[in-house]
This record gives structure tokens, sequence and C-alpha cells, in this order.
């Protein structure tokens, strides 16, 4: 027996919640890095055609398909939280627990890494696909992208602090309904134990078992002769 049965906490896999951010800083990352170099105008254009992008369109849509599934379920699980909260009293602060930045301070430098790897692949393989020298870890700081690095890092910064805060949110609403299944047991168990009064009358009618269950086991006297 397992005892009274819990009700799950939604929680969107971590690694799908991931994804999606990374693939949405990869596709506005790369963008952003040609916009801040070529403008938004017809060079821009001209800088696309002269390395492979022809892919660009299928590209956008199946990041748009990974976006919309983690942020998907990652609200979903949000809100199904809040319905399970409500009403319920807020949870004290754990000892040690992270607060919002620690979160978003953990989520950052894990993105920008996979962001910027995503870059260099994309590019090198954009440029050998137009029969371009390659341009290897120079696409991060190479005359042709002097603005990779602070665009990398300011759009991974932002989709950060949103993953961050979130995940945070999450974790509070997670803490809150669990400080409310512990308080319930609490007072079922405080309820079966008796008090005042009656637990002298429990006591008394132990005692008076465990005597009756001594007197029970004693052999019979021995008959008198005469």
């Amino acid at each position: 027996m397992t005892g009274r049965h819990r009700p799950a906490t939604p929680r969107a896999p971590e690694w799908l919640r991931f994804l999606a951010l990374a693939a949405l800083g990869s596709l506005v990352a790369h963008d952003a890095i040609f916009a801040a170099q070529h403008g938004l105008g017809a060079a821009r254009e001209q800088a696309r055609a002269t390395t492979a992008h022809g892919y660009w369109s299928a590209y956008v849509v199946l990041t748009l398909i990974v976006v919309a599934a983690g942020a998907g379920a990652a609200v979903r699980g949000v809100l199904h939280l809040r319905r399970m909260v409500r009403g319920l009293p807020a949870a004290p602060p754990a000892p040690g627990h992270s607060h919002s930045w620690s979160e978003v301070a953990h989520l950052w430098p894990r993105l920008l890494l996979v962001v910027g790897t995503v870059f260099l692949v994309q590019e090198n393989v954009e440029h050998l696909a137009a029969g371009q020298p390659l341009p290897g870890l120079w696409a991060l700081s190479a005359p042709g992208y002097p603005l990779a690095v602070p665009v990398l890092v300011a759009v991974t910064g932002v989709l950060a602090t949103i993953g961050g805060l979130l995940a945070w949110h999450r974790e509070t609403l997670v803490r809150r309904l669990h400080a409310a299944r512990v308080a319930a047991g609490d007072r079922r168990n405080t309820a079966r134990v008796p008090h005042g009064r009656w637990a002298l009358v429990a006591a008394l009618l132990a005692h008076r078992w465990i005597l009756l269950g001594q007197d029970a086991e004693r052999a019979p006297p021995a008959p008198v002769t005469a």
C-alpha cells in the first residue's frame, strides 16, 4: 500500500524548455548579427545569398515548432500549478532556496555556450556550401562579424532572464503546494492524538487491558486439601 494518492505536479521536461530557449536564441542571434553588420535592407539579403542561406525558411519553421512546444508545455504547467495553489497560504522561504537571479545566472552560461556553438557551426557550414573559406572560430571575431559576441551575449541574456524567472516562479509554486500538503498531513496526524481528559481515559483503558491480559495468563490456584 502506498497510502493516499498525491496529485502529481505538472512539469515540462527541463531539456524541452532549454531546447526551446536555445533554438529561439540561435534563430534570433543569427539574424541579429547579420542585421547589426549589414542593416535590414538589401545588403543583408545580399550577404545571405552569398553564404548559402537557402535553408533559412525551413529552419525558421522548424525553430518555431520547437519553441512553441517548449513554451507551451512550460506555460501550461505553470498555469496548472497556479490553479492548484489557489487559496493556499504563501509558503515560507526555504533555507538555501535559490532566488530568481540565481536561476538566471545558472541558465545564462549554458545558453550562451550552446547558441554560440550553433552559430559557429552554421557559419562554417554556410561558407562551405557557398565554396568560401571556412571562418572557423574566427566567425566570432573576424572583420565580417565584429558584433557577433556582443549580440550573442545580449540575446542569450534576455532569454536566460525569461527562462530563469519562469523556472523560479514554478519552483515557488511547487514549494507552496508542498508546504500545504505537509501542513494538511500534520493536521491529520494531530487529530489522531487524544487530548486532555480523553488522553487519561485512553491510558487507563490501555493499562486495564494489559492487566487483564496478565491475569488470563496466570495458572489457576491450587486446590486446598483438608
